[in-house]
């Protein structure tokens, strides 16, 4: 009798202990789970953390029954069978009697699945999740019961047959289809082949969980278990004291049960407040990790400046050498003609340009050496396709002018001032209507309507394009700038003469008789 009762005061004993740590587990779970914010995608980096979102995968795997895109899954076939065995028994009679007996059930007849690493999106961006080690649910995707007769038996299942095959087999699939909703716990970490969080299986890692439930439900789950498990301990220790005051004294047995319940009590209230510690402690470890992340940021961002101050560098030096290369080459497109193209191809075959070959060869500036490209660029515009030439046209179809400009002003020889400005190809656009409207109420800024509403237009035109790059403020006559335009008139009027232009010279005697320096020189020189 002393045995049996020690016998059970060691069961009731180790099952109210076991019952308090499956508790305190569960407990301790509910309260990490409750202690950490759901973050973003966007705001993982390092340490524990739960997200939510949907998950979603580049290659997608396509499920084996239910066809469908997943990030995993598993398959199985199961086969159900029905088989008839002898039984040997002995009846009430003592006689040694044989039966059959019909046995029932299923066996797995093929399985499979596939399974990798997803992404988990929500608004912000996505973040990698790597399952393996997790405590994964999923959701079903194909439960099906079918007989021989149905085509999914054979087209989705083995051709044999388990011994006493019932003809009936079962088809289940589970997984997770791409776009299902997620939520995710885990320890995040950084990537080792880019610069982003991951989320995988770690040993230091409190709780690892890839569910389709929400975190309250699982956070209830939790707490349901930590009342159940707390109410067994309590009635295995309730029974522990009660069997300890049995083989005492028999007549106070029921005061043991409030004894055992109490010391359960005691036990569960030292557990809690331990559990309560643990878990403050590891908020006050997180806010300290966290304050330490925030540094490691800082610093990182701080190493990347030298980087991307010598990057920026690097594209202005190769800006700065691609506009001298434009530069240089539209220098050398003389009267829109690519003069240097030829002399640069003969130079870097090694041979001298013709005689007759007006061109400077730029090979130089490819080499990256010194390099002076020609001073002026010059254009012309003349009868825009087929329009015709009649009274009320305008100078979208035929306008006849010239212009050259050097690195830093623009000059323009208007041949048929009289034709008023119209833009080529876009007259009947909405901007140029409104453009219209607002000079015919009047609202239109000054320079603006002096450039496109000006009848006549000036004849000369000269603009300052590091000041006006809209060239809205024409400065030809302008004192300060006589010399400046002086120098582009005589320069336009040197290559009208040697391209053979049929359109009049630009007056280049006005402005030299206005008394410049440069200009007498010039025309000293003439």
């Amino acid at each position: 009798m002393a045995q049996d009762l020690a016998g059970a005061g060691l069961l009731t004993l180790a099952g109210s202990a076991g019952c308090l740590l499956l508790a305190l587990n569960a407990g301790r779970k509910r309260r990490l789970l409750d202690d950490t914010p759901v973050s973003k995608a966007l705001g993982v980096f390092v340490g524990e953390v739960e997200l939510e979102g949907v998950c979603v995968r580049r290659d997608p795997f396509i499920s084996y029954l239910a066809e469908r895109p997943c990030v995993l899954y598993s398959w199985s076939v199961s086969e159900h069978w029905r088989r008839a065995r002898q039984e040997t028994y002995t009846d009430d009679k003592g006689r040694t009697r044989t039966r059959t007996v019909i046995d029932t059930g299923s066996d797995t007849v093929a399985s499979g699945g596939e399974t990798g690493g997803f992404y988990i999106q929500d608004e912000t961006g996505y973040v990698w999740v790597n399952p393996e080690g997790a405590d994964l649910e999923t959701l079903t995707m194909f439960d099906r019961d079918v007989d021989e007769g149905d085509p999914l038996y054979y087209d989705k299942g083995p051709s044999d047959a388990v011994v006493g095959s019932t003809g009936e087999r079962s088809f289940t699939e589970y997984g997770l289809v791409v776009g299902t909703p997620l939520f995710v716990r885990g320890r995040a970490s950084e990537r080792p082949d880019v610069v982003a969080a991951q989320i995988k299986h770690e040993d230091k890692a409190d709780m690892f969980i890839i569910t389709p439930r929400k975190s309250q439900e699982i956070s209830d789950g939790k707490a349901t278990a930590y009342i159940i498990w707390n109410l067994l301990g309590a009635a295995f220790a309730a029974g522990f004291g009660a069997v300890l005051f049995a083989g005492a004294r028999p007549d106070v047995a029921p005061i043991g049960l409030f004894v055992g319940l109490l010391l359960y009590l005691v036990a569960a209230g030292a557990g809690w407040v331990w559990m309560v510690f643990n878990s403050i402690t590891g908020l006050r470890n997180r806010v300290r990790q966290a304050y330490s992340l925030i540094d490691v940021q800082l610093k990182r961002r701080a190493d990347l400046i030298s980087p991307l101050v010598a990057c920026v560098q690097g594209f202005r030096a190769h800006e700065a050498s691609v506009q001298t290369l434009v530069a240089a080459l539209r220098a050398q497109a003389a009267g829109g003609r690519p003069t240097a193209v030829a002399p640069t191809l003969l130079a870097a075959a090694g041979l001298a340009p013709g005689p007759r070959m007006s061109g400077v060869s730029f090979l130089p500036l490819l080499h990256g050496e010194n390099f002076t490209p020609r001073r002026h660029v010059f254009t012309e515009r003349g009868p825009h396709g087929s329009a015709p030439v009649t009274v009320n046209m305008r100078n979208s179809g035929y306008d006849l002018s010239r212009a050259v400009r050097s690195d830093r002003y623009k000059f323009i020889y208007n041949c048929t001032p009289w034709i008023p400005y119209s833009p080529v190809d876009s007259a009947g656009g909405a901007a140029w209507r409104e453009i219209t409207a607002a000079h015919a109420a009047g609202t239109l800024s000054p320079g603006v309507a002096a450039t496109y509403f000006s009848h006549p237009r000036p004849v000369y035109e000269l603009y300052d394009l590091e000041s006006d790059p809209s060239e809205l403020k024409n400065l030809s006559g302008s004192p300060a700038l006589r010399e400046v335009e002086q120098g582009l008139r005589v320069a336009l009027a040197e290559k009208m003469i040697l391209d053979w232009d049929y359109l009049p010279l630009p007056d280049v005697d006005s402005l030299a008789a206005a008394g410049s320096p440069s200009a007498k020189k010039t025309r000293q020189k003439r």
